[in-house]
């Protein structure tokens, strides 16, 4: 009982370790008792696995790490990943028990010693954190208390964020704009169909912007509609996508994203669509769109089956209208959406990796530098 007791408290110290300094989040997988699993798909190894449960011969070994590799596989399909590497930790396995499964690395460790495995390279300060070799009679209850309080923290802060009450101040005022761009061009103009209507209140055409020098156009146009139908989808559009992703990234974030958006939009509508007038807030509802399939990618283990199941189908689904339908400027619209992707990427996002922040800065100012020199200075 106490060699049991020794190795639950070895196996939380391992635990507690990958949860508090490497932010680890637990995974929830069925059928799964003696052992306990982690993702952070910001590090080397995504999915760390501990396995209490005693391992006597090699055959139990493979089977084990069978069972391993085959909800691996599900958690990959469930959070979009590719070929994720996977560490599985044994503390309570036989030392001559050798590893001939070749789809997923595992290792033994019983003391502070095996702390020094060269899988352990990638976490160099684990030695310094985790001693194996001491056992305290509260430690058990001590650890198990502070893993949870640790992992709860992230799930809690994305939680807060989503159920947050606070009002989306900054969608609600680009509706209203939209409301009022809308209405003028019915009370003081002919009409939101109408060329010299859309025109006069600030539509995006190449001449007008590249030959008259009116670069406000490059905005101005994300809030004007052409049609009712037009008007009342991008409306409705902005209304569900905004408020959620205003309250996870904050106004701010929002309002960047959004008009880095609306710009990648019109200046790729130049380039692929010179000959054409534009409207609509379509380039920035994407952005939005775009913004929050990244947030959630990044935050997986709690969005998971919202990207599956909602997130990703809406996406193709409306790629797929803009391809279809006619009058619809698709160019634009995936404009959008890789500007709301590269802005989000530069701007960072809970528990950001600053590698990603970097080559998302590196994105932006390539692509939207590179674009302004093909139109105004080529």
């Amino acid at each position: 009982m106490e060699e049991i007791k020794k190795k639950s408290i070895l196996s939380l110290k391992l635990a507690n370790y990958f949860v508090e300094t490497k932010k680890y989040k637990p995974i929830v997988v069925r059928n799964s008792i003696n052992d306990v699993w982690f993702e952070n798909f910001h590090e080397k190894y995504k999915i760390i696995r501990i396995v209490i449960q005693p391992i006597k011969n090699d055959v139990q070994l493979e089977t084990d790490l069978n069972f391993a590799y085959r909800v691996k596989k599900n958690i990959e399909k469930n959070t979009f990943s590719l070929n994720t590497q996977m560490l599985n930790i044994y503390v309570n396995c036989e030392a001559n028990i050798h590893n001939h499964y070749k789809n997923i690395e595992a290792i033994i460790v019983n003391s502070n010693q095996d702390l020094n495995n060269k899988a352990f390279s990638y976490y160099d300060d684990i030695s310094s954190k985790v001693d194996l070799e001491s056992f305290d009679e509260n430690e058990q209850q001590r650890l198990t208390d502070q893993i949870q309080i640790n992992a709860n923290m992230e799930f809690s802060k994305i939680r807060r964020l989503l159920e947050s009450r606070k009002t989306p101040i900054v969608t609600y005022l680009l509706i209203a704009i939209n409301f009022l761009a809308f209405g003028l061009m019915y009370i003081k103009g002919n009409g939101s169909e109408d060329i010299f209507t859309l025109v006069y209140y600030g539509a995006l055409a190449k001449y007008l912007v590249v030959d008259n020098g009116e670069y406000f156009r490059l905005f101005t146009s994300a809030f004007l509609h052409i049609g009712y139908m037009h008007f009342i989808f991008n409306n409705y559009a902005l209304f569900l996508l905004g408020k959620t992703t205003e309250n996870l990234v904050g106004p701010v974030k929002f309002t960047i994203i959004y008009f880095m958006s609306v710009l990648l939009g019109s200046l790729l509508s130049i380039v692929f669509l010179p000959e054409a007038l534009h409207a609509g807030a379509s380039a920035g509802i994407y952005g939005i769109l775009g913004a929050l399939i990244y947030f959630g990618y990044n935050n997986r283990s709690v969005f998971g089956g919202l990207l599956r199941n909602n997130l990703v189908p809406v996406l193709l689904i409306n790629l797929a209208i803009s391809f279809i339908l006619p009058r619809v400027n698709a160019i634009g619209h995936i404009g959008g959406l890789i500007g709301g992707v590269i802005t989000i990427m530069a701007l960072g996002t809970l528990n950001a990796d600053k590698n990603i922040r970097i080559h998302g800065i590196l994105a932006t100012l390539i692509l939207y530098s590179g674009l302004i020199y093909m139109i105004f200075l080529k």
